[in-house]
Protein backbone atom coordinates (compact mmCIF):
# COMPACT_ATOMS: atom_id res chain seq x y z
CA UNK A 1 0.00 0.00 0.00
CA UNK A 2 1.45 3.38 -1.01
CA UNK A 3 -0.48 6.63 0.56
CA UNK A 4 0.57 9.63 2.38
CA UNK A 5 -0.49 10.94 5.66
CA UNK A 6 0.31 13.88 7.50
CA UNK A 7 1.71 17.06 6.25
CA UNK A 8 3.80 19.95 8.06
CA UNK A 9 5.16 23.13 7.22
CA UNK A 10 7.81 25.66 7.71
CA UNK A 11 7.25 29.04 6.18
CA UNK A 12 9.81 30.96 4.88
CA UNK A 13 9.54 34.60 3.11
CA UNK A 14 5.96 34.63 1.10
CA UNK A 15 4.97 37.06 -1.74
CA UNK A 16 4.95 40.17 -1.09
CA UNK A 17 2.41 41.51 0.75
CA UNK A 18 0.83 44.74 2.61
CA UNK A 19 0.25 43.47 6.46
CA UNK A 20 -2.82 45.03 8.60
CA UNK A 21 -3.22 43.73 12.09
CA UNK A 22 -7.25 43.65 12.67
CA UNK A 23 -8.23 43.56 16.46
CA UNK A 24 -12.17 41.53 16.23
CA UNK A 25 -14.67 40.66 19.03
CA UNK A 26 -14.01 39.24 22.69
CA UNK A 27 -15.90 36.01 21.79
CA UNK A 28 -13.68 35.44 19.02
CA UNK A 29 -10.22 36.14 20.97
CA UNK A 30 -8.52 37.03 17.34
CA UNK A 31 -6.23 39.10 16.05
CA UNK A 32 -5.89 38.56 12.37
CA UNK A 33 -2.61 39.24 11.01
CA UNK A 34 -1.85 40.57 7.13
CA UNK A 35 -5.70 41.16 6.09
CA UNK A 36 -6.31 43.56 3.43
CA UNK A 37 -10.35 44.13 3.01
CA UNK A 38 -10.89 45.85 -0.18
CA UNK A 39 -14.87 47.87 0.34
CA UNK A 40 -16.15 45.69 -2.51
CA UNK A 41 -14.39 42.79 -1.73
CA UNK A 42 -16.15 39.30 -1.47
CA UNK A 43 -15.56 37.88 2.65
CA UNK A 44 -17.23 35.78 4.45
CA UNK A 45 -17.99 37.19 8.18
CA UNK A 46 -16.73 34.22 9.98
CA UNK A 47 -14.50 31.42 9.37
CA UNK A 48 -14.58 28.98 5.98
CA UNK A 49 -13.14 25.77 5.75
CA UNK A 50 -12.16 23.36 2.96
CA UNK A 51 -11.20 20.10 3.19
CA UNK A 52 -9.50 18.60 0.35
CA UNK A 53 -11.45 15.94 -1.06
CA UNK A 54 -9.31 14.83 -4.00
CA UNK A 55 -5.60 14.75 -3.99
CA UNK A 56 -3.65 13.50 -7.33
CA UNK A 57 0.41 12.74 -6.74
CA UNK A 58 1.05 13.94 -10.63
CA UNK A 59 4.64 14.43 -11.35
CA UNK A 60 7.46 12.35 -11.45
CA UNK A 61 6.30 9.24 -11.48
CA UNK A 62 7.54 6.55 -9.16
CA UNK A 63 8.82 3.03 -11.12
CA UNK A 64 9.43 -0.88 -10.04
CA UNK A 65 9.94 -3.86 -11.01
CA UNK A 66 6.84 -6.31 -10.35
CA UNK A 67 7.45 -10.11 -10.90
CA UNK A 68 5.81 -11.25 -13.56
CA UNK A 69 4.83 -7.25 -15.23
CA UNK A 70 8.36 -5.99 -15.59
CA UNK A 71 8.90 -2.14 -14.72
CA UNK A 72 5.31 -1.03 -13.63
CA UNK A 73 4.22 2.37 -12.95
CA UNK A 74 3.21 2.92 -9.06
CA UNK A 75 1.60 6.39 -9.28
CA UNK A 76 -1.79 5.01 -10.99
CA UNK A 77 -1.06 1.16 -10.01
CA UNK A 78 -4.45 -0.58 -8.43
CA UNK A 79 -3.75 -4.59 -9.05
CA UNK A 80 -2.88 -7.61 -7.81
CA UNK A 81 -3.47 -6.26 -4.69
CA UNK A 82 -0.61 -3.38 -5.10
CA UNK A 83 -2.52 -0.11 -4.54
CA UNK A 84 -0.15 2.82 -5.78
CA UNK A 85 -0.18 6.34 -4.40
CA UNK A 86 -3.08 7.79 -5.98
CA UNK A 87 -5.80 4.69 -5.51
CA UNK A 88 -4.69 4.85 -1.80
CA UNK A 89 -4.56 8.16 -1.60
CA UNK A 90 -8.52 8.21 -2.57
CA UNK A 91 -9.22 5.66 -0.25
CA UNK A 92 -8.13 7.48 2.70
CA UNK A 93 -9.57 11.06 1.66
CA UNK A 94 -12.94 9.70 0.90
CA UNK A 95 -13.67 6.60 2.59
CA UNK A 96 -13.58 5.33 7.15
CA UNK A 97 -11.45 2.03 6.19
CA UNK A 98 -11.25 1.45 9.45
CA UNK A 99 -14.80 1.74 10.34
CA UNK A 100 -14.05 4.98 13.52
CA UNK A 101 -16.68 7.09 12.37
CA UNK A 102 -13.69 9.56 10.99
CA UNK A 103 -12.22 9.82 7.27
CA UNK A 104 -8.87 8.50 7.53
CA UNK A 105 -6.67 11.15 5.41
CA UNK A 106 -7.94 14.92 5.70
CA UNK A 107 -6.18 18.46 5.35
CA UNK A 108 -8.06 21.20 5.85
CA UNK A 109 -7.88 25.36 4.89
CA UNK A 110 -9.24 27.75 7.61
CA UNK A 111 -9.51 31.49 6.58
CA UNK A 112 -11.07 33.46 9.21
CA UNK A 113 -12.64 35.27 6.96
CA UNK A 114 -12.71 34.74 3.32
CA UNK A 115 -11.48 37.27 1.70
CA UNK A 116 -11.10 36.54 -1.94
CA UNK A 117 -10.99 39.99 -3.56
CA UNK A 118 -8.06 40.64 -1.60
CA UNK A 119 -5.13 41.38 -1.96
CA UNK A 120 -4.26 39.25 0.59
CA UNK A 121 -4.41 37.84 3.92
CA UNK A 122 -4.04 34.51 6.81
CA UNK A 123 -5.12 30.99 6.20
CA UNK A 124 -4.56 28.15 8.42
CA UNK A 125 -3.70 24.83 6.79
CA UNK A 126 -2.20 21.52 7.98
CA UNK A 127 -3.70 18.28 9.07
CA UNK A 128 -4.25 17.19 12.27
CA UNK A 129 -7.56 17.35 12.45
CA UNK A 130 -10.55 14.73 11.96
CA UNK A 131 -13.41 14.97 9.71
CA UNK A 132 -16.82 12.64 10.41
CA UNK A 133 -17.75 9.94 7.75
CA UNK A 134 -19.36 9.80 5.65
CA UNK A 135 -17.60 12.03 2.88
CA UNK A 136 -21.07 13.51 1.80
CA UNK A 137 -21.95 14.86 5.46
CA UNK A 138 -18.56 15.28 6.96
CA UNK A 139 -17.95 17.69 10.00
CA UNK A 140 -14.32 18.67 10.79
CA UNK A 141 -12.52 19.25 13.86
CA UNK A 142 -9.20 20.93 14.14
CA UNK A 143 -7.74 18.99 17.39
CA UNK A 144 -4.36 21.25 17.27
CA UNK A 145 -3.77 24.67 16.12
CA UNK A 146 -3.39 24.73 12.21
CA UNK A 147 -0.07 26.02 11.08
CA UNK A 148 -1.05 30.13 9.25
CA UNK A 149 0.08 30.86 6.40
CA UNK A 150 0.09 34.38 4.21
CA UNK A 151 -1.58 34.30 1.10
CA UNK A 152 -2.18 36.49 -1.26
CA UNK A 153 -4.94 37.22 -4.12
CA UNK A 154 -3.17 38.59 -6.82
CA UNK A 155 -3.94 36.83 -10.15
CA UNK A 156 -0.35 37.21 -11.88
CA UNK A 157 0.53 35.47 -8.47
CA UNK A 158 -1.57 31.87 -9.18
CA UNK A 159 0.58 28.82 -9.52
CA UNK A 160 2.04 26.63 -12.51
CA UNK A 161 5.01 24.37 -12.38
CA UNK A 162 8.69 25.64 -13.16
CA UNK A 163 9.05 25.77 -16.69
CA UNK A 164 11.26 22.21 -17.92
CA UNK A 165 10.38 19.98 -14.92
CA UNK A 166 7.42 18.00 -15.99
CA UNK A 167 7.34 15.08 -18.50
CA UNK A 168 4.36 15.12 -20.35
CA UNK A 169 2.60 12.16 -17.97
CA UNK A 170 -1.23 11.31 -18.46
CA UNK A 171 -3.30 13.48 -16.57
CA UNK A 172 -0.98 16.22 -16.93
CA UNK A 173 0.18 18.69 -13.48
CA UNK A 174 -3.26 21.19 -13.63
CA UNK A 175 -2.14 25.05 -12.99
CA UNK A 176 -3.98 27.03 -10.40
CA UNK A 177 -5.83 30.06 -12.63
CA UNK A 178 -7.26 33.22 -11.48
CA UNK A 179 -9.23 33.86 -9.29
CA UNK A 180 -7.22 32.06 -6.83
CA UNK A 181 -5.20 32.62 -3.69
CA UNK A 182 -1.00 31.64 -3.27
CA UNK A 183 0.76 30.68 -0.46
CA UNK A 184 4.21 29.82 0.26
CA UNK A 185 5.21 27.00 2.66
CA UNK A 186 8.57 26.72 2.96
CA UNK A 187 9.53 23.39 4.06
CA UNK A 188 6.87 20.58 3.81
CA UNK A 189 7.13 17.13 5.12
CA UNK A 190 4.65 14.07 4.26
CA UNK A 191 5.14 11.64 7.16
CA UNK A 192 3.91 8.75 6.15
CA UNK A 193 3.74 5.84 4.80
CA UNK A 194 7.82 7.18 3.88
CA UNK A 195 9.07 9.89 4.99
CA UNK A 196 9.51 12.53 1.71
CA UNK A 197 10.81 16.53 2.83
CA UNK A 198 9.88 19.06 0.21
CA UNK A 199 11.59 22.51 -0.37
CA UNK A 200 11.16 25.61 -1.56
CA UNK A 201 6.91 24.19 -1.49
CA UNK A 202 3.65 26.43 -2.38
CA UNK A 203 0.30 25.87 -2.55
CA UNK A 204 -2.52 27.54 -4.63
CA UNK A 205 -6.60 27.17 -5.64
CA UNK A 206 -8.68 28.29 -7.48
CA UNK A 207 -12.04 29.82 -6.35
CA UNK A 208 -15.03 28.13 -7.61
CA UNK A 209 -18.11 30.33 -6.53
CA UNK A 210 -18.36 33.59 -5.01
CA UNK A 211 -18.53 33.71 -2.00
CA UNK A 212 -16.62 30.33 -2.83
CA UNK A 213 -18.27 27.24 -2.20
CA UNK A 214 -15.13 24.75 -3.48
CA UNK A 215 -11.34 25.17 -4.23
CA UNK A 216 -10.36 23.50 -7.79
CA UNK A 217 -7.13 23.10 -9.83
CA UNK A 218 -5.42 23.25 -6.65
CA UNK A 219 -1.85 22.59 -7.24
CA UNK A 220 0.96 21.72 -4.08
CA UNK A 221 4.83 22.63 -5.46
CA UNK A 222 8.17 21.77 -3.44
CA UNK A 223 11.42 20.40 -4.71
CA UNK A 224 13.35 17.33 -3.11
CA UNK A 225 16.99 17.17 -3.80
CA UNK A 226 18.89 14.04 -5.02
CA UNK A 227 20.62 13.42 -1.62
CA UNK A 228 17.10 14.15 0.30
CA UNK A 229 15.15 11.25 -2.32
CA UNK A 230 18.83 8.99 -1.50
CA UNK A 231 18.21 9.18 2.00
CA UNK A 232 14.54 8.28 1.71
CA UNK A 233 13.71 4.83 2.59
CA UNK A 234 10.44 2.83 2.12
CA UNK A 235 9.32 1.10 4.78
CA UNK A 236 9.83 -2.75 4.78
CA UNK A 237 5.97 -3.42 5.46
CA UNK A 238 5.48 -1.90 2.07
CA UNK A 239 4.24 -4.13 -0.85
CA UNK A 240 6.87 -3.93 -3.36
CA UNK A 241 8.96 -0.95 -2.58
CA UNK A 242 9.78 -2.00 1.06
CA UNK A 243 13.46 -0.99 1.85
CA UNK A 244 14.11 0.81 -1.30
CA UNK A 245 15.16 4.31 -2.13
CA UNK A 246 12.84 7.00 -3.28
CA UNK A 247 15.30 7.75 -5.77
CA UNK A 248 15.43 4.06 -7.00
CA UNK A 249 11.88 4.81 -7.66
CA UNK A 250 12.25 7.98 -9.94
CA UNK A 251 13.43 7.95 -13.39
CA UNK A 252 16.58 9.54 -13.37
CA UNK A 253 17.40 7.83 -10.09
CA UNK A 254 19.76 4.81 -9.26
CA UNK A 255 17.42 1.93 -10.84
CA UNK A 256 17.68 0.82 -13.82
CA UNK A 257 13.80 0.49 -13.82
CA UNK A 258 13.17 3.97 -13.82
CA UNK A 259 15.72 5.08 -16.28
CA UNK A 260 14.02 4.77 -19.38
CA UNK A 261 15.24 6.85 -22.68
CA UNK A 262 16.76 9.13 -21.68
CA UNK A 263 18.13 8.27 -18.46
CA UNK A 264 17.91 11.58 -16.65
CA UNK A 265 14.23 11.24 -16.96
CA UNK A 266 12.42 13.82 -14.59
CA UNK A 267 15.84 14.84 -12.72
CA UNK A 268 15.38 18.61 -12.20
CA UNK A 269 17.45 21.41 -11.38
CA UNK A 270 16.26 23.07 -8.18
CA UNK A 271 17.01 25.95 -5.66
CA UNK A 272 20.43 26.95 -5.62
CA UNK A 273 21.30 24.78 -8.61
CA UNK A 274 20.69 21.40 -6.48
CA UNK A 275 20.00 18.59 -8.52
CA UNK A 276 16.79 16.52 -7.60
CA UNK A 277 12.89 16.24 -8.49
CA UNK A 278 10.12 18.93 -8.36
CA UNK A 279 7.17 17.32 -7.18
CA UNK A 280 3.47 18.35 -8.06
CA UNK A 281 0.43 17.52 -7.14
CA UNK A 282 -3.22 18.69 -7.52
CA UNK A 283 -6.15 18.72 -5.34
CA UNK A 284 -9.66 19.73 -4.95
CA UNK A 285 -11.13 21.25 -1.38
CA UNK A 286 -15.00 21.63 -0.39
CA UNK A 287 -16.63 23.34 2.43
CA UNK A 288 -17.57 21.55 5.12
CA UNK A 289 -19.00 22.42 8.36
CA UNK A 290 -16.06 23.18 10.92
CA UNK A 291 -16.52 22.18 14.84
CA UNK A 292 -14.05 23.00 17.63
CA UNK A 293 -13.95 23.49 21.04
CA UNK A 294 -10.83 25.25 21.14
CA UNK A 295 -10.79 28.92 18.77
CA UNK A 296 -8.97 28.42 15.54
CA UNK A 297 -6.91 31.81 16.16
CA UNK A 298 -6.07 33.30 19.77
CA UNK A 299 -5.53 36.55 21.05
CA UNK A 300 -1.72 37.88 20.99
CA UNK A 301 1.00 38.14 23.41
CA UNK A 302 2.18 40.62 24.66
CA UNK A 303 5.95 39.35 24.48
CA UNK A 304 8.07 36.87 21.82
CA UNK A 305 7.16 33.58 22.68
CA UNK A 306 8.77 30.40 22.32
CA UNK A 307 7.58 27.17 23.92
CA UNK A 308 9.67 24.17 25.02
CA UNK A 309 9.93 21.80 21.69
CA UNK A 310 7.15 18.40 22.22
CA UNK A 311 8.27 15.61 22.80
CA UNK A 312 11.24 16.29 23.95
CA UNK A 313 13.81 14.21 24.22
CA UNK A 314 12.07 13.28 19.70
CA UNK A 315 13.19 10.28 17.87
CA UNK A 316 12.87 11.32 14.78
CA UNK A 317 10.36 14.49 14.84
CA UNK A 318 9.65 17.40 17.48
CA UNK A 319 7.10 20.19 16.94
CA UNK A 320 7.87 23.59 17.91
CA UNK A 321 5.34 26.41 18.76
CA UNK A 322 5.98 30.23 19.31
CA UNK A 323 3.86 33.22 19.50
CA UNK A 324 4.72 35.72 17.82
CA UNK A 325 2.94 39.73 18.99
CA UNK A 326 3.04 41.38 15.47
CA UNK A 327 3.78 40.73 12.20
CA UNK A 328 7.45 40.94 11.58
CA UNK A 329 10.48 38.91 9.96
CA UNK A 330 11.05 35.38 11.38
CA UNK A 331 14.16 33.33 11.98
CA UNK A 332 13.42 29.89 13.44
CA UNK A 333 17.05 27.75 13.27
CA UNK A 334 18.31 24.70 14.73
CA UNK A 335 22.05 24.49 16.20
CA UNK A 336 24.42 21.82 17.66
CA UNK A 337 25.84 21.69 20.77
CA UNK A 338 28.77 23.21 19.54
CA UNK A 339 26.61 26.10 18.09
CA UNK A 340 26.51 25.97 14.41
CA UNK A 341 23.34 26.47 12.47
CA UNK A 342 22.80 23.10 11.13
CA UNK A 343 19.20 23.59 9.83
CA UNK A 344 16.81 26.87 8.75
CA UNK A 345 12.96 25.95 9.55
CA UNK A 346 11.58 30.09 8.84
CA UNK A 347 13.56 32.41 7.34
CA UNK A 348 10.94 35.27 6.07
CA UNK A 349 8.02 37.15 7.01
CA UNK A 350 4.76 35.63 9.43
CA UNK A 351 1.59 37.11 10.76
CA UNK A 352 1.37 37.70 14.22
CA UNK A 353 -0.27 35.20 16.54
CA UNK A 354 0.89 31.47 17.29
CA UNK A 355 2.70 29.33 14.65
CA UNK A 356 4.49 25.86 15.04
CA UNK A 357 6.70 24.32 12.98
CA UNK A 358 7.98 20.40 12.49
CA UNK A 359 11.89 19.85 13.31
CA UNK A 360 12.50 16.11 10.88
CA UNK A 361 15.80 15.55 12.63
CA UNK A 362 17.26 16.44 8.79
CA UNK A 363 20.00 18.99 8.66
CA UNK A 364 19.95 21.48 5.58
CA UNK A 365 21.21 18.96 3.33
CA UNK A 366 18.89 17.06 3.82
CA UNK A 367 21.62 14.19 6.35
CA UNK A 368 19.54 12.82 9.72
CA UNK A 369 21.72 14.43 12.85
CA UNK A 370 23.09 12.47 14.86
CA UNK A 371 21.72 11.90 18.45
CA UNK A 372 22.79 14.69 20.62
CA UNK A 373 21.79 17.79 21.93
CA UNK A 374 20.06 20.96 20.06
CA UNK A 375 18.95 24.31 20.69
CA UNK A 376 16.00 25.61 18.80
CA UNK A 377 17.00 29.67 18.21
CA UNK A 378 13.57 32.11 17.61
CA UNK A 379 14.56 35.43 16.40
CA UNK A 380 12.16 38.70 15.58
CA UNK A 381 12.15 41.82 15.54
CA UNK A 382 14.90 42.36 18.20
CA UNK A 383 14.08 39.68 20.61
CA UNK A 384 15.34 35.80 20.43
CA UNK A 385 14.21 32.98 22.53
CA UNK A 386 16.18 29.38 23.14
CA UNK A 387 15.01 26.08 23.62
CA UNK A 388 17.02 22.74 24.45
CA UNK A 389 15.68 19.77 23.25
CA UNK A 390 17.61 16.06 22.83
CA UNK A 391 17.45 13.86 19.76
CA UNK A 392 17.97 10.18 20.82
CA UNK A 393 18.42 7.39 18.40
Amino acid sequence: MIYLRGLTFATPLPYNYRMLNTLVSRLRTTVLAGLCVAAASTAHAEATAFRISDLDWRDPHLFTTISGLGCADLTNFDAFGVKGINPSLQDMIQTDTDSDGKLDLNYLFVFDPLNQAGPNGTLRFGANVTCTAPLGTTVCSPLTLLPSYAYDNTPSLCLAPVVGTTSGYNPAVTASTAPCFVAALGTLTFSAPFPITLQDAYIAAQYQGSPANALVNGLIRGFISEASANNTIMPANMAVIGGKSLSSLLRGGVSSCSQPSPAVGDKDIGPGGVTGWYVYLNFIATVVPLVSATPVLHTLPSLLELDAPAPNPFNPTTTIRYALPRAASVDVSIYDAAGRRIASLVNGWQPAGPHQELWDGRDALGQPASSGVYFVRLESAGEKRVQKMVLLK
